[in-house]
């Protein structure tokens, strides 16, 4: 599996998706016992990070059932953490046909769209996830980070904005929005002014979300940049020495090493959490909303 450089916030998400069509059972002679106990086994390998084995049986429980979505979702994940991108787009993308109500397919559809530089597929996946979700912060910095990774870096920050106002608090925009701003003359101040509210909404964070070392990463990447000179740091927006602008890696988190960021510059755009599903991760569980 190739090296992540970034990270999401929290932890991953095991998705137990709660759409009709997921619990729909086909007339195959297989039993609904044997598909969760296919369905349970192959999340329990997912957390522990066992992928291929987690493949093995979430392919097994869609032997027992077709039409399950949990079981194209997770299938999905698994697949991405293993590289098999292609494979894991046609899983998110089936299980987004199935879960009509469920936005949480299409969000990681779109990152592994991003993985792959799909910009126009990551657009219209997030985009998609937006309509299927009650307006949040969550999927519209979504949206901002698609259009971040196609560098329409103008398009992103009007996104970010509205997330903001939606929640002042959060955190990975508050973060992005300044990863935006720091890298122009013009708008240094404001990245300040992003990176000492992220700062603070930081404090306040639970501990599951600030023990990384990515998070940490990011808060002294943000401190570096607030007490350095006032002059332009390299980073979205700003020249390069090939005098073209520079852009974060394009690659999503999936558990991997954090980025290695120099102290002088923040660290590159931060992916928000998908929904958890609850803890125990068991399909058929409604989705909870997100943890900010």
């Amino acid at each position: 599996m190739h090296m992540m450089t970034n990270r999401f916030w929290g932890r991953w998400a095991i998705i137990g998706l709660s759409a009709a069509a997921g619990a729909a059972m086909l007339a195959s002679g297989c039993s609904e016992e044997a598909n969760q106990s296919y369905l349970e086994t192959g999340v329990i390998k997912l957390r522990e990070g066992n992928h291929e084995a987690a493949i093995r049986l979430l392919e097994k429980a869609l032997q027992a059932d077709p039409r399950s979505s949990s079981a194209y979702c997770n299938l999905g994940i698994a697949q991405w953490e293993l590289g098999q991108n292609q494979r894991a787009i046609d899983s998110l993308t089936r299980a987004a046909e199935l879960a009509q109500d469920d936005s949480r397919p299409l969000e990681f559809l779109g990152y592994v769209c991003i993985e792959d530089k799909k910009w126009k597929e990551a657009r219209k996946a997030f985009e998609q996830a937006d309509k299927r979700c009650p307006v949040t912060p969550r999927i519209i910095t979504c949206r901002a980070l698609a259009e971040y990774h196609a560098g329409e870096f103008r398009q992103a920050v009007p996104y970010l904005k509205k997330a903001l106002e939606l929640d002042r608090n959060y955190a990975p925009a508050l973060y992005n929005l300044g990863v935006l701003y720091r890298g122009r003359p013009e708008t240094r101040v404001e990245a300040i002014r992003c990176f000492k509210e992220f700062l603070q909404v930081a404090t306040r964070m639970p501990e599951d979300q600030t023990a990384s070392e990515a998070h940490q990463k990011r808060v002294a990447a943000a401190r570096a940049f607030i007490e350095s000179p006032s002059k332009p740091a390299g980073g979205p927006g700003a020249p390069s020495a090939a005098g073209k602008t520079g852009a974060a890696d394009a690659a999503p988190p999936k558990g991997g090493e954090p980025a290695k960021t120099a102290m002088e510059n923040p660290a590159p755009a931060v992916n928000p959490t998908p929904p958890e599903a609850g803890k125990a991760a068991e399909p058929a569980k409604p989705p909870e909303a997100a943890r900010a």
